[in-house]
């Protein structure tokens, strides 16, 4: 989660990714936001539901030692260090609840 005083990014659960795509107002229902309008090309929806939703555990994420920045949002988003080099650390993020 990234958050300042005015902007909160929360990455969304397996299960609320579920309710994005049926695209229905259950999301923002879920959220306790008001419901809006929006438009969900056929590719993502097919991505969501065939290829990004099912047997997603974990996300990856590779960065270079220097780049402080990215290394403070991967720490604040609970990424753990798997392996460190000279020139990259490799993160992981496992997912619960998909």
């Amino acid at each position: 989660m990234i958050e300042t005083q005015r902007l909160l990014l929360k990455p969304l659960t397996g299960e609320e990714l579920e309710l994005y795509a049926q695209n229905d107002g259950s999301l923002e229902k879920r959220l306790g936001l008001m419901p809006s309008e929006r438009q969900i090309s056929p590719e993502l929806k097919e991505a969501l539901e065939e290829t990004i939703l099912p047997g997603v555990r974990a996300v990856t994420a590779k960065t270079d030692p220097t780049n402080a920045a990215s290394l403070e949002v991967l720490k604040k988003n609970g990424f753990q260090k798997t392996a460190e080099a000279e020139d990259f650390i490799h993160w992981i993020f496992r997912l619960e609840g998909v």
